[in-house]
């Protein structure tokens, strides 16, 4: 199934992909993704959080209860396979 996003979820997407079943920080998805030094974490966190929200509804099932990019507490991500 073709799933149309915007770059930055498809950024995302693929390297969630290239780095599966691994707790992904914070920081280490942002400076990764933006390649660019990561801001402040506050910054960083919510970022983050509003991208991943709009990509999980478009990748899973639901997107309230996630089975794909589960997030790890005061952490990060982990793209689960």
């Amino acid at each position: 199934t073709i799933i149309p996003m915007r770059k930055k979820y498809f950024d995302i997407m693929v390297y969630f992909m290239n780095n599966p079943n691994v707790v992904i920080p914070f920081k280490t998805l942002y400076e990764q993704v933006w390649n660019k030094e990561a801001p402040d974490q506050n910054v960083v966190e919510s970022n983050l959080y509003v991208n991943i929200r709009n990509l999980r509804m478009l990748v899973e099932d639901d997107a309230s209860s996630p089975s794909f990019i589960q997030s790890v507490r005061d952490t990060g991500y982990i793209f689960i396979v």
